[in-house]
């Protein structure tokens, strides 16, 4: 509901000691010399100080020029350095005033924890301290805002943010205090404000340390282009303008002068309503005089961000037993006073929103008259904080009489009409307007309106500035309403889109270039298999050997897509695929063969792939999986000697690559290459009948082809887990139950051997594997990256479970991206009815690269090392990111984490280590934290269609995989390419018809 403000007085205030100004500036661009000059045109010249006099500041390149590096090789208070700048009590420095701001850009080398709360600035009226130990469950993990002439002064800031915690990196730091809140900024974004008193006002009597505070307090780190405004602060835009390297101190534009509150009369202008006078300054503000008529509360805590358990005027909250409208527990609902520092907010200006946390819904009817509009047009106004992949849900109800709902009476007051949901994924404290249509049934009854909080944790909230449903009062269905349900939508032009083409005459994936292969995709046999499969040759190609042969209609349209009832979203292997059968063990195997176009050059590279799969053959209705497990093999050979070969087992009904390589020897030269494909009945033990093999799509060329996988380098050996030898060697038959495919593998038992070849079990000694990790073939969940393994692997753990590998030295200069694929299952725990608990807070995924000492390899010295931070073990990079569901089908909620580091000469060895916290709680023990493809690469990653369809994590560096298609949408396990919106792998009138659905029923207007 709006509301109006009215400025009742203003009063005026002098500076008290000092003109607002931007007080210092120190660049630390001087190329030698012992002086830093000011360049904020106020001559507060400093110098470098050492307490030996000889372990002097060192000059090294910074963020921006120069910069400053502090006690690189300070051992204690004995010999620390510092700039020292002196005061003489009556400068602006010395009285920062009513108001100020205090920026600079920060570089933590080290955390050393006999440096309790390193400063970085120092006055006795003034210091800011970082945390001791970024890392700690204690108030060290804090950073703090200190006054020495004032107890009220001495204010936590609070837990560092995740940038602050990478060491080696520089990060954005800014404090500002506008007369009420004191606000850190990292990066340009504030991470907390902080209630702080009315008045500061204290002057200095000592001089300003940078660096340092003098009596062991000191960074062991880099600073550059450190200010101080006294007098006036920087608002959170230009911050941000500092942070981005968009304006600079002497470019900034400072906020008007500290002025104390002023009054304000608020109302909402209808009869009824409520009226509010307030002012900072009162004992209590906020009067609700005709809010209800049990109570006339006031305003606790009047100022930005406080919060009163006020239900907002005519609206119900709905709880464990009614709707009620009566005062209740402000931690779950009511009326908060929304800080001017938020997105769409003016400053000095005052807006009072409802707010809901997770379980409380919000209610209200239809005060309206009797209309009788065809839809509703309605708008919605919201922001959020901590949203976690929460949303907004919007619910429209037929509501047969004026009684408020109560569970007593729920079922038969109301009828569900229909609801939109709205993902709150656009950060905190911003505004976001939204409109779309609700429906409205015929003749006049009341309507119930519901907003909730859907998803997210207990921190979680959700505020709304105002709900209006508006009618165009139209009394007749619209022209385009074809079913006449008062909506315009997917189901009206639906009817007409489906008439519009005929899906089995459009081409669908292919064609694709085959490399050196006539007809690898097999597109141009596509007009004969319209109406089935067809017992013939594909163009281009031979078969040889006994068994049925031809080509197939493998598109959508098929029975191919079937699986456990989901459909093959995306036909990877193409709209025609080559098929041929095995009919028993021991015959010849069917092969499928073509010549390359060019003969074999040495020392050229070929690179060969393709999709292969089986299906389900119900023909006799039993269901039985005749195909899968058995072997697909593909093999490179020139003038008919063999000189590559790879086998895969078969997967049904979902396309899986087969992919290899050859370098072609001097002997080679000049030669016929050949790429052949064959199939062997090879999984007699359950089924013995004859199975069948589709080849989707194939390519021989001397270019590595968009599709095929593990194309980046990796310096971990074994990243994507794909590596079986050494299971092999533990477990013969496990080892050929994970070459399956589909969905196989096991956990950990107790003495077990390590399974994975290169990696590390970083665990304490005398650990017990038992049910704490395992190995998985997880195709059925859907891979996760645009590059699957022959075998699709993935690694668990458990919650006390971490993977490591040692790289080695990395190359000083060199960037390098870390990152992983990574998930938590649920799905499994399910089976049975074990109870699955979620946890709060959610589960996170870590990967992490770490510098450790040369020729340490015992994982539990490696563990001990880490985990007490023991000399010789630091953090040098790391990525984390909160689970945003489970990956089972058909949820998939993979996620991509990772971050960059450039090396240094220091990075002489070191270590990659992934695992995961929070755990799910559930009745059995289980691990279900999920790792595939780890890579520490000098090459991003490429993700099909970037955030559009991916969740990759803060601080990932990637390239968009594009144009994203069917085949990147498959191995993600997301549902359309850009353009193909109903996913269908067709661009026609369907995809425009899902859009106009979404554009009438969303309407997302921002």
């Amino acid at each position: 509901m709006k509301k109006v403000l009215i400025i009742i007085s203003i009063v005026a205030m002098v500076s008290s000691l000092s003109s607002a100004q931007l007080a210092g500036y120190w660049k630390f661009d001087e190329a030698s010399g012992s002086d830093v000059l000011d360049s904020s045109g106020n001559g507060k010249n400093g110098i470098l100080f050492s307490a030996d006099s000889a372990n002097f500041p060192t000059r090294i390149t910074g963020y921006s020029g120069n910069a400053l590096l502090f006690n690189q090789n300070t051992t204690g208070f004995s010999n620390y350095n510092k700039v020292e700048v002196a005061l003489s009590g009556t400068e602006a420095l010395s009285n920062l005033g009513e108001a100020f701001t205090i920026a600079m850009w920060v570089r933590r080398d080290v955390v050393n924890l006999g440096v309790y709360y390193p400063g970085i600035i120092y006055t006795n009226a003034y210091e800011i301290d970082l945390a001791t130990n970024p890392d700690a469950f204690d108030t060290d993990r804090f950073d703090n805002f200190y006054c020495d002439l004032n107890s009220s002064w001495q204010i936590s800031l609070e837990e560092e943010a995740e940038a602050q915690k990478v060491l080696g990196s520089w990060y954005h730091f800014a404090i500002t205090y506008d007369g009420h809140n004191l606000r850190k900024y990292v990066n340009g974004i504030c991470v907390n404000t902080i209630t702080a008193p009315t008045s500061y006002s204290i002057s200095a009597s000592t001089n300003l340390s940078i660096a340092a505070r003098g009596t062991g307090e000191y960074l062991q780190g880099a600073l550059d282009d450190v200010a101080i405004w006294s007098g006036k602060y920087l608002v959170a835009s230009e911050v941000e303008k500092l942070a981005n390297g968009t304006s600079t101190p002497l470019t900034a534009v400072e906020s008007d002068e500290y002025v104390p509150p002023v009054y304000y009369l608020e109302t909402n202008l209808f009869t009824g309503g409520w009226a509010a006078l307030w002012s900072p300054e009162f004992n209590w503000s906020v009067s609700i005089v005709e809010n209800h008529p049990v109570w006339n509360g006031y305003w606790h805590f009047p100022e930005p961000n406080s919060q009163q358990a006020i239900v907002p005027e005519k609206w119900y909250v709905k709880n464990d037993s009614n709707y009620a409208d009566i005062p209740a527990n402000a931690s779950l609902y009511g009326v908060q006073w929304i800080d001017s520092s938020w997105n769409g907010r003016e400053p000095n200006m005052t807006v009072m929103a409802a707010y809901i946390t997770g379980g409380m819904v919000l209610g209200q009817k239809d005060w309206g008259g009797a209309t009788n509009p065809a839809y509703f047009k309605t708008s919605l106004r919201i922001a959020a904080a901590n949203a976690n992949g929460a949303s907004v849900r919007v619910t429209a109800y037929k509501l047969s009489s004026d009684t408020v709902p109560a569970p007593a009476n729920y079922a038969t007051l109301m009828t569900y009409l229909d609801e939109v949901e709205i993902p709150l994924d656009f950060g905190n404290h911003i505004w976001k307007n939204f409109v779309f249509t609700l429906p409205k049934p015929a003749g006049y009854p009341r309507i119930w309106f519901e907003i909730a909080l859907v998803g997210g944790d207990e921190n979680t909230v959700l505020f709304i500035d105002g709900l209006r449903a508006v009618s165009d009062v139209t009394a007749t269905y619209k022209v385009a309403d074809i079913d006449k349900d008062s909506k315009v939508d997917f189901d009206d032009v639906n009817s007409i889109a489906y008439n519009w083409l005929d899906r089995a005459n459009v081409t669908l994936v292919d064609p694709r270039g085959g490399g050196l292969l006539t007809n690898g995709d097999f597109s141009a046999d596509m007009l004969k298999v319209l109406s089935g499969n067809q017992v013939m040759n594909p163009t281009g190609w031979t078969f040889t050997g006994q068994g049925n042969y031809g080509i197939a209609n493998s598109s959508k349209r098929g029975r191919i897509g079937w699986y456990y009832g989901m459909a093959n979203r995306h036909p990877v292997g193409g709209d025609v695929s080559a098929y041929t059968t095995d009919m028993f063990a021991g015959d010849p195997d069917g092969v499928l063969e073509q010549t390359a176009s060019a003969n074999a050059v040495a020392g050229q590279t070929y690179y060969a792939m393709g999709y292969v799969m089986s299906y389900d053959y119900t023909s006799n209705g039993n269901g039985d999986w005749y195909g899968w497990r058995d072997t697909a093999t593909m093999e490179i050979a020139i003038d008919g000697v063999i000189k590559k070969t790879v086998s895969r087992r078969l997967s049904r009904s979902i396309w899986r690559p087969i992919y290899t390589s050859y370098t072609a020897l001097p002997e080679d030269a000049g030669k016929p290459i050949k790429i052949r494909f064959s199939y062997a009945n090879t999984y007699t033990s359950a089924y013995t009948e004859s199975g069948t093999m589709y080849v989707g799509y194939a390519y021989l060329g001397t270019t590595v082809p968009n599709e095929y996988p593990e194309k980046r380098p990796n310096l971990l050996a074994n990243g994507a887990f794909e590596d079986l030898s050494a299971v092999t060697s533990y477990n013969a038959t496990a080892a050929a139950e994970l070459q399956a495919g589909d969905n196989k593998g096991a956990w950990f038992v107790s003495g077990m051997p390590n399974i994975f070849p290169n990696w590390i079990y970083e665990v304490p000694a005398g650990y017990d594997l038992n049910n704490q990790g395992g190995m998985w073939s997880c195709g059925y969940y859907a891979s996760p990256v645009p590059s699957p393994g022959l075998n699709d692997i993935v690694a668990y753990t458990s919650g006390t479970f971490v993977l490591g590998q040692i790289v080695g030295a990395l190359t000083a200069g060199t960037t390098y991206y870390l990152d992983t694929a990574c998930g938590v299952l649920v799905e499994p725990q399910t089976w049975g009815s074990v109870p699955v608990t979620w946890p709060s807070p959610a589960p996170t995924l870590h990967i992490e690269l770490w510098r450790i000492p040369s020729g340490v390899t015992d994982p539990a010295v490696i563990h001990t090392g880490v985990t007490t931070s023991q000399p010789g073990y630091t953090k040098i990079a790391y990525s984390d990111v909160v689970s945003t569901g489970d990956i089972k089908p058909d949820d998939r909620k993979w996620q991509t984490i990772g971050t960059t580091y450039t090396a240094t000469s220091s990075d002489t060895n070191v270590y990659v280590r992934v695992y995961g916290t929070n755990p799910i709680t559930v009745g059995t023990t289980f691990p279900h934290f999920v790792f595939s493809d780890v890579y520490l690469s000098t090459q991003k990653r490429k993700i099909a269609g970037g955030t559009l369809i991916n969740n990759p994590g803060a601080g990932l560096q990637y390239d968009v995989l594009g144009p994203y298609n069917c085949y990147q949408a498959t191995l993600m396990g997301y549902t359309a390419p850009a353009i193909d919106i109903n996913g269908d792998c067709i661009i026609n009138f369907v995809d425009f018809s899902v859009m106009a659905d979404e554009w009438l029923e969303v309407g997302v207007l921002n």
